[in-house]
């Protein structure tokens, strides 16, 4: 992915996830470790909100997202019909998981 801002992605993935909010069990498990990012369902992520040294590595990490992603990310093409909006928004969330920790 390539954005004129890497913070640009972090905006979007913010309204995508308030979008199509990931299942119940990776609302409880996965989401409170976005929240020290100021990523919180519901709510509009605004970069002025983080400290900016955590906003200096979410850029960095958002930058490489792209990358370090393609092995990882399922194929539309590869998708089954029932329960694809869950598994992909929770690959997705445990992606940028291991990415914002690297």
């Amino acid at each position: 992915m390539v954005f004129n801002d890497p913070l640009q992605f972090w905006s979007i993935f913010s309204d995508a996830m308030n979008e199509n909010p990931p299942p119940e069990r990776e609302i409880k498990s996965a989401l409170p470790q976005f929240k020290y990012l100021w990523i919180e369902l519901g709510k509009q992520w605004k970069p002025e909100n983080v400290n900016p040294l955590l906003l200096a590595q979410m850029k960095t990490a958002a930058a490489n997202v792209g990358a370090r992603s393609l092995g990882f990310m399922p194929l539309g093409g590869n998708r089954s019909t029932a329960g694809s909006s869950d598994r992909l928004t929770s690959v997705c969330l445990e992606r940028i998981i291991q990415i914002v920790r690297l």
